[in-house]
């Protein structure tokens, strides 16, 4: 890794990255010989440089906001020289796009492309660079290399990113989504003194939000030092707005900040996201996001897996040993509760770890008359003659002959208005959303709100749909922020009350339903 000073007063860095393989395979095995070669600048085991460059958005106008570019460049060709390139494959697990790839990790917003197929500024001003925690290193024994000579050097790049994130902290507060910077520059300069007057990196120092008081469980400083440090908050400190920080809630005793709870900068940000924490870490195994972060994690279940879930209220993924182990289990997701018209779209595309599906109806109002089309696949359709509740069941199989099932309540209403199949953006999405626009409207009273929900943002439909997963309607963010205690806004979507409720399940119906637009010629072009 080599970093500098540019003449603009940015920061530019470029990361050889070597690999070692007897023969082709798993590119993330990692070992000393791959920090021998790089040692030795053997080109033959050079798989890829990466570029990191903190630098004003315009290339041609010096003062113009900084921004931070990930540009990835593969080996040498026959002439010596690195092509840039698209798309890498890193980590063996198959080719995937820049800088969308690189983004997962810097706390990228990775927002879909402009109608004219140019990156949105929002996205561009979300990279950052990441802070370097010596711990997760390899060092060597030659001289030179070894971990004591290469502090100082560590040291001083993470001045250098300190140096960005202090730049993003002064940028605008008008810029869509402005980064709280706080907690990034907190665990920086904390790691050396809370200045940088420290000349070895503190590998103890726990930031304040994390430290043990009388509202807090006892442990916490634990759960921080041994999970939190090492899996969690490099990535998820560099994400999130500053917007609402300064909203507080009750939780406990005490009243905390849980508006940005997505940069876990206190217990109470980390264990707000509850539910979310055992469904995404011990159900699905989608978190941790890096592939070797995973794997580290999950090295010894009895460790750090389960340290982190005694912290959990209602944890119950076990084996059927009643040991925690790593994610193997399909996971069936029927997709929620709703009112819906006949014929009712079931999407379980959102199971994990599943080989095989079978939709069928275990309960449903006497004398009803049932059928089901694509019984066998992730989608089916339902159809039904009768009003009222029907049960329906998702069952999921794979290949370890694991099987799993879940449940929604389907509750047919035949004089639903609109019918679900009917649910347009324009004519029933739009009203809904202008409740929102009170506060996100460009040029409102929050300055640099993430979205505009006004019917004057011409881009609407295509900034909403940038907030939904078709694959997981459940999961979009339109629904979980809305109805979350994480929005700054509260609960703009109440499920306890009756117009909430119907707002949600409009929402879902159409989102299930594949989020059609309509026919408005502005809204929809």
């Amino acid at each position: 890794m080599y970093a500098r000073t540019r003449d603009d007063g940015g920061v530019a860095v470029y990361v050889d990255n070597y690999l070692f393989q007897n023969e082709p395979g798993d590119a993330s095995l990692y070992s000393p010989l791959g920090l021998d070669a790089a040692i030795a600048k053997d080109q033959r085991f050079l798989i890829g440089s990466n570029v990191i460059e903190y630098s004003p958005i315009d290339p041609n106008e010096a003062d113009s906001e900084k921004i931070t570019k990930l540009i990835a460049y593969g080996p040498k060709d026959a002439n010596g020289v690195q092509p840039r390139i698209l798309k890498v494959n890193f980590d063996g697990r198959g080719e995937k796009f820049m800088p969308g790839v690189c983004g997962v990790c810097h706390g990228a917003s990775l927002y879909p492309l402009e109608p004219d197929s140019t990156f949105p500024v929002q996205a561009l001003r979300s990279f950052k660079m990441n802070i370097l925690d010596p711990k997760p290193f390899g060092f060597s024994t030659q001289e030179g290399f070894t971990e004591a000579q290469q502090e100082s050097p560590m040291r001083g790049i993470n001045q250098l990113v300190h140096g960005t994130f202090t730049g993003f902290k002064e940028e605008s507060s008008d810029n869509s989504g402005k980064w709280s910077a706080d907690f990034a520059l907190d665990l920086d300069a904390g790691a050396y003194g809370g200045d940088f007057s420290g000349t070895s990196y503190d590998h103890d120092y726990i930031p304040e939000g994390w430290r043990e008081n009388e509202n807090r469980p006892v442990g916490i400083e634990s759960l921080y030092l041994n999970v939190i440090k090492v899996h969690c908050v490099a990535c998820h400190a560099l994400r999130g707005s500053e917007l609402a920080e300064s909203l507080t809630t009750a939780v406990g005793d005490s009243r905390v900040s849980v508006a940005n709870a997505i940069n876990l900068s206190s217990y109470e940000k980390f264990i707000s996201y509850n539910d979310q924490i055992i469904d995404l870490v011990y159900r699905r195994g989608q978190m941790p996001l890096s592939f070797l972060n995973y794997r580290q994690f999950w090295s010894n279940p009895e460790g750090v897996p389960t340290q982190l879930a005694s912290f959990l209220q209602g944890f119950d993924v076990y084996d059927l040993n009643g040991k925690i182990v790593a994610p193997q289990k399909p996971v069936a997701i029927a997709g929620g509760n709703r009112v819906s018209s006949s014929p009712v779209l079931m999407n379980g595309s959102a199971s994990f770890f599943a080989a095989s599906h079978e939709w069928r109806v275990t309960d449903m109002p006497e004398g009803a008359v049932v059928s089901i089309s694509g019984a066998n696949a992730p989608v089916a359709s339902i159809s039904a003659d009768t009003a009222g509740d029907y049960v329906v069941e998702l069952s999921v199989t794979n290949g370890l002959s694991l099987e799993t099932k879940d449940s929604a309540v389907i509750t047919l209403d035949p004089l639903l208005n609109p019918l679900s199949i009917g649910i347009t953006f324009d004519e029933h999405i739009v009203p809904i959303l202008s409740r929102c626009a009170a506060c996100h409207v460009d040029g409102g009273f929050f300055a640099g709100i993430p979205v505009d929900f006004s019917q004057g943002n011409s881009n609407l439909f295509t900034d909403v749909l940038a907030r939904v997963n078709l694959g997981d309607p459940q999961s979009s963010l339109l629904l979980t922020k809305s109805t979350g205690s994480n929005h700054g806004g509260g609960r703009s979507l109440n499920r306890e009350s009756p117009s909430g409720e119907e707002n949600y399940q409009t929402i879902l119906n159409w989102l299930i339903n594949g989020a059609p637009c309509g026919t408005d010629v502005l809204l929809c072009r």
